[in-house]
């Protein structure tokens, strides 16, 4: 599973195991946050499966189903509003990372579109997906005259 840094506060990734869910209580985390939607293909461990591991570990666990080709601005604000709450280091997930990344940075406020890009781009997460960058362009205003 691949990992990035994108705050002090909230680490992004791409799919966790079992065990890799169970070990990120021992790394300090205490929130989970999935972002893959239920039956997408390679998912070792369904959504409800997940927040079960999460929550046998000790973690809250939260899902937010986020379509990779269909960002919405209520996702973005669910996700701040959870980030918000959290008590501690968060761990948010999609299938590879940009999804989740994406979704992330609007709800961290981010404003500057090259600047978002670029910050996915450090955690390890390029964003790639045309979809994904229309969403970043649209909440951050780039899309407007």
């Amino acid at each position: 599973m691949r990992r990035g840094k994108l705050t002090d506060k909230i680490e992004v990734a791409g799919q966790p195991t079992a065990d890799e869910v169970t070990g990120l209580k021992a790394e300090g985390f205490t929130t989970v946050i999935n972002m893959r939607r239920d039956g997408e293909a390679d998912q070792p461990l369904s959504p409800a499966e997940e927040g079960q591991v999460a929550q046998a570990a000790g973690m809250d666990y939260h899902h937010i189903p986020v379509d990779p080709n269909d960002l919405q601005p209520e996702q973005a604000a669910a996700l701040k509003k959870l980030l918000d709450e959290a008590k501690g280091p968060v761990f948010l997930h999609c299938a590879g990372g940009p999804r989740a990344t994406a979704v992330a940075l609007v709800a961290l406020g981010v404003k500057d579109r090259d600047a978002a890009l670029a910050t996915a781009a450090e955690a390890g997460f390029p964003i790639t997906n045309p979809n994904q960058i229309a969403f970043i362009d649209r909440e951050t205003g780039r899309d407007k005259p």
